[in-house]
């Protein structure tokens, strides 16, 4: 419904799995990692007549590229289910809807993995905050713990990528 936050989890695809669905010309290798191994959440507003609009950024190697657009519902959910965030809202179904529709086109000040990306902005139009509960390097390092030395270094590898990119 019109200015509901929603998002898509998309969990890991695993080693063997194929990456197409979730792929895009841009995707590099740290993507695909992204990919296979861990569980992250794709945020966007919905503005009604099935369009979502949400900051997306194509690879974590063209963040500077990064914008806020618009598509249909179908796209934005991909291999997903799209499902509504329970936040509390400090603004109406409508303004939030306006809030997101007025940054169409903008780079939202640069999208930065862990402190500006698609969730801190659909929680912007719905809070006025730029906030998020998830921390994709938190997570890369959480699971390099419980994995042999080889996967600690890929796994190492691809967070100070993620570092050095914000």
């Amino acid at each position: 419904m019109r200015g509901d936050i929603v998002f898509v989890e998309r969990h890991p695809l695993g080693v063997k799995a194929p990456t197409a669905d979730r792929a895009n010309p841009d995707s590099c290798f740290l993507d695909r990692l992204v990919f296979r191994f861990f569980t992250y959440k794709h945020y966007g507003v919905d503005i009604g007549e099935e369009k979502i609009i949400h900051f997306y950024c194509s690879s974590v190697l063209k963040i500077h590229q990064a914008s806020i657009l618009t598509c249909s519902v179908e796209e934005f959910s991909k291999d997903g289910l799209l499902q509504i965030d329970e936040v509390s809202l400090e603004f109406s179904p409508e303004e939030i809807a306006r809030r997101a529709e007025a940054q169409l086109g903008s780079d939202f000040d640069g999208y930065q993995i862990k402190h500006n990306n698609c969730e801190h902005f659909a929680m912007w139009c719905a809070t006025g905050r730029r906030s998020g509960k998830q921390d994709l390097v938190r997570d890369v390092w959480q699971y390099c713990l419980g994995y042999p030395s080889l996967a600690k270094k890929k796994a190492l590898s691809a967070i100070s990528a993620f570092s050095f990119l914000q």
